[in-house]
């Protein structure tokens, strides 16, 4: 079985307010190396320190919810919240 691979790049374009913020974050982090971008069919997942930090769908990103019991927010905003708790997660902070 062949993996399909193959994500219509329009929808990002598309993207407004805290989703556009959110893309802009991890675009910025993809072209630094800190995050990897992972086309799957129809969706894009984004790994982050040995973990899924989000999945894109049509038009929105999507965070795993058990991540958020690893540390509090400590005033970062939320894509940093995220990464923060995932990294704990995974033993990698």
């Amino acid at each position: 079985m062949a993996f399909i691979r193959k994500f219509d790049t329009t929808r990002l374009d598309k993207l407004t307010g805290q989703e556009a913020d959110t893309y802009s974050l991890l675009r910025q982090d993809v072209f630094e190396g800190k995050v990897f971008p992972a086309v799957r069919a129809g969706r894009i997942d984004f790994y982050y320190k040995g973990g899924r930090l989000y999945k894109f769908y049509s038009t929105r990103f999507e965070r795993d919810a058990k991540y958020t019991n690893y540390c509090a927010d400590g005033g970062r905003d939320d894509y940093e919240s995220a990464k923060k708790q995932k990294g704990i997660a995974y033993g990698r902070f």
